[in-house]
């Protein structure tokens, strides 16, 4: 089977799923949250959240070593929004470029069609979708459905 890393980026919670060349799927997500201004403490620059996505990624690529990559296309709006997706997109692309691994894009429309025959589906729909093909999924401990996001791109992957 071919090794696939799936990616739902967002800097509030990004949810990941793998496939190893077995067909052992593991999942999870990654919050790049900074520590906000406390009375008397120091905060953290929230640019800081670029170094940490890049340095995770970069992490995931090497345990991982995925022959595919598949992320979800978004488009935000407004400036933080955009600048944030364009940096992780740009970063996890120009990982692909240098190892030469396949990177495919799936829309969100797409995909909930896709996994649930609906365009409009709805997060709980989402998770519904990757409980019944990833059975050891746990949807209580997925918030947004950003793990199940992950989830459902990499089965998706699989019929590419």
């Amino acid at each position: 089977m071919k090794k696939i890393l799936s990616i739902d980026i967002s800097f509030t919670c990004t949810g990941w799923a793998a496939q190893d060349e077995n067909g052992n799927v593991e999942s999870g997500h990654k919050k790049f949250v900074v520590n906000k201004r406390k009375r008397g403490g120091l905060a953290q620059n929230p640019d800081i959240r670029f170094a940490w996505f890049r340095d995770w990624i970069k992490e995931m690529f090497d345990l991982q070593r995925p022959e595919l990559v598949v992320y979800e296309e978004t488009h935000m709006q407004g400036k933080a929004g955009s600048e944030i997706h364009h940096f992780c997109y740009g970063t996890v692309k120009a990982l692909c470029a240098e190892r030469d691994i396949p990177c495919k894009t799936v829309s969100p429309l797409s995909l909930k069609k896709w996994a649930t025959g609906s365009g409009k589906a709805e997060k709980c729909d989402m998770k519904r979708a990757a409980v019944s093909r990833f059975p050891c999924y746990d949807d209580e401990l997925d918030e947004g459905a950003d793990e199940a996001d992950a989830l459902l791109m990499l089965a998706w992957g699989r019929e590419l």
